[in-house]
């Protein structure tokens, strides 16, 4: 299995638009933990190049690059994680990958979760925990699950889904290693700036469920 430690306390997922370099550095200057490159639409190629400029920059701030759902795209570039959803999971052999990355899982039932867990994955996408524009036929989880979730599995888990100032807040009651954010910080006029009131209000609200 992947040894190396790893941060999820504010994980930033791109959201596939222009000068994504230079609004993921500012994030990174605010402190964020970890990068997930998403991207449906574009020729590989393309994401290949754009994906490897991210990984230099995260490399710059010894932070971990995770590439979402292209297994292939993730190997050839060397980056540290891939994220992967339920249906991929018996596509793939979770436990070779766990190998040489960091591999997440997206869930949003209690089943759903052990079996990632049992498979081999290291950490836990949770949600959509919020309506969210960036992601059109996500559903929604009812955020008792979140507790149901954290009770039946013992990987980090990572809350996603329409979190932003307004509804980071609605968190407060429940335990989890990081949070996911695409808009709030990537669409912010002050990334960097943005990014560290979060990454405070993140650490302050994990803080209370490790007293």
């Amino acid at each position: 299995m992947h040894q190396q430690p790893f941060d999820l306390t504010l994980y930033i997922v791109t959201d596939g638009k222009d000068c994504l370099k230079e609004r993921v550095g500012l994030a990174l200057q605010g402190g964020a933990t970890c990068v997930q490159y998403r991207e449906k639409i574009k020729l590989y190629e393309q994401m290949l190049e754009e994906a490897a400029v991210l990984h230099l920059l995260c490399k710059q701030y010894q932070v971990p690059l995770f590439i979402n759902d292209h297994v292939q795209l993730a190997m050839e570039l060397g980056a540290e994680g891939i994220h992967l959803g339920q249906s991929d999971i018996g596509n793939h052999n979770l436990r070779s990958l766990a190998e040489h990355m960091i591999v997440g899982i997206s869930a949003e039932t209690v089943e759903q979760a052990v079996h990632a867990e049992q498979a081999g994955a290291h950490y836990l996408g949770v949600g959509a925990c919020f309506p969210t524009g960036s992601k059109e036929d996500a559903s929604y989880i009812e955020l008792s699950v979140i507790k149901q979730i954290r009770q039946a599995v013992s990987i980090p888990i990572v809350l996603i889904g329409g979190i932003n100032e307004v509804t980071l807040p609605k968190l407060q009651n429940y335990s989890f290693d990081g949070i996911a954010m695409i808009s709030a910080i990537l669409a912010a006029e002050e990334p960097k700036h943005v990014t560290q009131l979060f990454k405070q209000q993140i650490r302050d609200m994990k803080q209370v469920h490790q007293i």
